[in-house]
């Protein structure tokens, strides 16, 4: 057995003994009385010292062999007792959380303090759980371009409903790649879920587990955290957390031991060429001369928004290839407009779900190399579709998971375009491969 080897079976040797002394710690702080608090931090810094030991051990053998990784190595062994030194009344036996977020990760975060017996405030600012699934979409880069002002009217009744992800949109994995391990997903939501059947599965995980019944267990709806901040030397709290009810709009001033952000990166809009996360200020040349609407796929609720529409959706992620198929469906023209290529991924294979038939403890070239004889099998080369093939390979950006774009595509129902260059008309666009459309 080699040198790195050695290193990386240490490591791995100090990291179990670490976690499982403080898991037994953190076991003991919550039955013990307030009498024997004493021997929690007894153990608590037993497993403290253990670790720093054992890696700062591996760190000087690790310096022989790479410096520049020997202080990468430890920066990165100071974050457990950066956290601990910073945690204030963690240690007395009686924290105090902040869960900012109440989507999947806020939801079964606030449900682990729950079984601990952790007092917690769950933040959210919509009115109601959910995350993305009651209010946003997956990819972050894509917009749509609506060439007709007959969409005014439309607009403004879709934007007066509940503003759930769109309608359409269902689940990527499998129900059984994605349920909680304590509360199967109903046989009758199938295998890949509506946005809807997330939504009740969601709610009724809530429900069932008594997940905010507490008086220490709470969650505010149409709230939103403004700012936190690290306090130190005080006996309130160690984070200083700012919150704004949406309802009254007052700001209210709150003390916690430890805050944990669940507030996911899909909630705020994003377009290709600035950083304002504004539509208004998209830097393509000739944007002052289109007279289109022009929306976030993350303002996309439903199909009638489509109907009889010019299409052009700008990016091949998830939401844009959803919103193509289903302007080839219900709008007048469909466009598809990529700067490179994804791997775009059938949802199933032979009736299996593709995250089920992808061995998941499996080494990343074993994954890759079957999910590459899958979408061979299924799809076949990529350009024959008119889109270009990826120049990376999978597992390194997101996946595309669309079963039935390149049956568009191939159908000509969609109609593919480079990466978007320029507004040259009214109703006009320009490529970077010098093609244009209207």
């Amino acid at each position: 057995m080699g040198f790195n080897r050695h290193v990386q079976v240490s490591l791995c040797l100090s990291l179990g003994i670490f976690v499982a002394l403080q898991r037994y710690a953190s076991d003991l702080r919550v039955k013990a009385s307030e009498e024997y608090v004493w021997l929690y931090k007894l153990v608590f810094y037993a497993a403290v010292s253990l670790y720093w030991a054992l890696s700062l051990s591996i760190a000087y053998c690790l310096s022989f062999e790479d410096p520049v990784r020997y202080m990468e190595f430890l920066d990165w062994i100071k974050e457990p007792l950066d956290w601990s030194n910073k945690s204030g009344k963690m240690l007395s036996g009686k924290p105090k959380v902040a869960v900012i977020g109440g989507g999947v990760c806020g939801l079964t975060m606030s449900w682990a303090l729950k079984e601990n017996g952790i007092e917690f405030d769950c933040f959210e600012r919509n009115n109601s759980i959910g995350g993305n699934w009651y209010n946003g979409v997956y990819d972050v880069y894509v917009f749509v371009f609506f060439f007709f002002f007959f969409f005014a009217q439309i607009w403004i009744d879709v934007r007066k409903s509940v503003d759930y992800i769109y309608r359409m949109n269902i689940i990527r994995i499998s129900s059984r790649a994605t349920e909680f391990k304590n509360y199967p997903m109903p046989k009758s939501f199938g295998d890949f879920p509506s946005q809807e059947n997330m939504i009740q599965y969601l709610r009724g995980f809530a429900r069932d587990k008594q997940v905010f019944n507490s008086v220490k267990t709470r969650l505010h709806l149409r709230h939103e955290v403004a700012s936190v901040d690290l306090i130190k030397d005080s006996k309130q709290g160690v984070y200083r957390v700012f919150v704004k009810n949406l309802e009254t709009q007052k700001t209210t001033e709150h003390f916690y031991d430890a805050v944990i952000y669940a507030n996911g990166h899909h909630w705020d809009k994003k377009y290709p060429g600035n950083q304002e996360h504004s539509v208004d200020a998209i830097k393509l040349p000739g944007i002052e001369k289109f007279t289109g609407k022009m929306i976030h796929s993350k303002d996309y609720k439903h199909s009638s928004q489509l109907k009889d529409q010019r299409v052009l959706v700008v990016g091949i992620g998830n939401s844009g290839c959803d919103i193509a198929v289903e302007a080839s469906r219900f709008g007048k023209e469909s466009h598809l407009s990529a700067r490179r290529g994804r791997w775009i991924m059938p949802r199933s294979f032979a009736g299996i779900p593709l995250t089920e038939l992808l061995w998941g403890s499996a080494p990343y070239w074993v994954q890759r190399l079957l999910l590459r004889t899958v979408i061979w099998f299924t799809f076949g080369d990529y350009r024959k579709y008119g889109i270009p093939n990826p120049d990376h390979p999978p597992f390194v950006t997101h996946p595309t998971v669309n079963s039935d774009l390149l049956l568009k595509l191939a159908l000509k129902r969609i109609i593919p375009h480079s990466g978007l260059k320029a507004f040259t008309g009214e109703n006009r666009v320009e490529f970077t491969d010098g093609t244009s459309a209207e």
